[in-house]
């Protein structure tokens, strides 16, 4: 064998090695497969919503690197409806076997919870005010709690020299969470609870309850509540000649009509960060919609979990993933630094927001 010839071969050698080194460090080091099941409201009323947080579990999914594992992402479609949700979920959880399941609201999430608990899976909702929805050993909710919420509220009102507030509020357990919340606190502030009614969602005529709550001359209007009751209660209110200013926790970036709201100041849950909203914009032309960046998080705090309690290269159980959920601690996410309590609930902080131009925007 000539120089030549040995060089060539040595030359060879050492590229094999090359593409065999980079090849081996682009790759995950496990083939396994850890499936994610998402069941959200893809369609009805709440579907604009439902998009943006799947947006956002995807703009998650696409940024994943230098993994232990592969993730993907099954969807399925519940309208914001819990009986549907139910069954979304139970697919996820039963045909598609999923390794964890996230959920949108308060609704479906009161009846995926219990699911999670039998099926010993973890369960991340990213938007519910219920924190009965985080009860149990594998249940996690991200989301600006309604205790800080409603103490911001007042805090406005104060500030504002608002004395007098009427609530009207769906019967539902995230709308319900929030104004239970309010009626409480208020009671041990110097603002007055003028007035409090409620209405079934799919409801269409609310008039009945917006004459009570007109007869208190209450200084503000608090509207707890989604689409499409929400713009129903609005329209109807003008027609029964109420005049005074709305205000929310929530509801005014629940809706596909924010110009209703014009110039109207409401407390919203956690802004997301500048560097999410660049990020999702560049990718979906359009700014992200409330709780997309919660999708964002619930994504990358469940993978920070697996990753974190991986054995080697061995899928880690889902007792093994909670664990690790509970001790995450300062985590950058795309509505600030987080961290899970020992409730299972990830706090993040809420903002004082006004519709200007038609589009939401914060003052505080």
């Amino acid at each position: 064998m000539n120089v030549t010839t040995k060089f060539i071969l040595a030359a060879a050698v050492i590229v094999a090695l090359t593409v065999l080194w980079v090849s081996s460090s682009m790759t995950p080091k496990s083939t396994e497969e850890v499936v994610m099941g998402a069941t959200l409201p893809l369609s009805g009323d709440l579907a604009f919503l439902g998009e943006g947080y799947k947006n956002g579990m995807e703009l998650a999914l696409s940024e994943l690197q230098d993994t232990t594992f592969t993730y993907k992402i099954i969807y399925e479609d519940d309208r914001f409806d819990p009986k549907t949700g139910a069954t979304t979920a139970s697919k996820l959880l039963s045909v598609n076997k999923v390794d964890g399941i996230f959920s949108f609201g308060s609704p479906v999430g009161n009846v995926v919870s219990p699911l999670a608990e039998d099926y010993k899976i973890v369960h991340i909702n990213g938007i519910a005010s219920d924190q009965n929805v985080a009860v149990g050993r594998y249940n996690f909710v991200h989301w600006t709690p309604p205790y800080k919420e409603s103490e911001l509220l007042i805090q406005e009102l104060q500030k504002r020299g608002i004395q007098s507030v009427a609530i009207i509020a769906a019967n539902q357990p995230g709308t319900l969470a929030v104004a239970t919340q309010v009626e409480k606190d208020i009671s041990n502030s110097d603002v007055t609870l003028a007035g409090y009614e409620m209405y079934n969602p799919g409801e269409t005529d609310m008039r009945t309850q917006i004459a009570k709550l007109k007869t208190t001359n209450a200084d503000i209007y608090m509207l707890v509540s989604m689409s499409p009751e929400l713009e129903i209660i609005t329209h109807q209110m003008r027609e029964l000649g109420v005049t005074a200013p709305l205000t929310s926790i929530e509801s005014f970036e629940w809706t596909t009509q924010p110009e209703l709201f014009e110039g109207m100041w409401f407390v919203n849950a956690a802004d997301p960060t500048t560097e999410f909203v660049a990020k999702y914009e560049a990718r979906y032309g359009t700014a992200p919609t409330v709780g997309a960046a919660n999708g964002y998080d619930a994504v990358m705090l469940f993978v920070k979990g697996v990753e974190s309690a991986a054995q080697g290269v061995m899928k880690p159980t889902s007792e093994q993933v909670t664990n690790a959920l509970h001790n995450i601690r300062d985590h950058k996410g795309a509505v600030g630094e987080l961290s899970v309590d020992d409730d299972g609930l990830v706090v993040s902080e809420p903002v004082v927001r006004t519709i200007q131009n038609g589009k939401p925007m914060t003052i505080k």
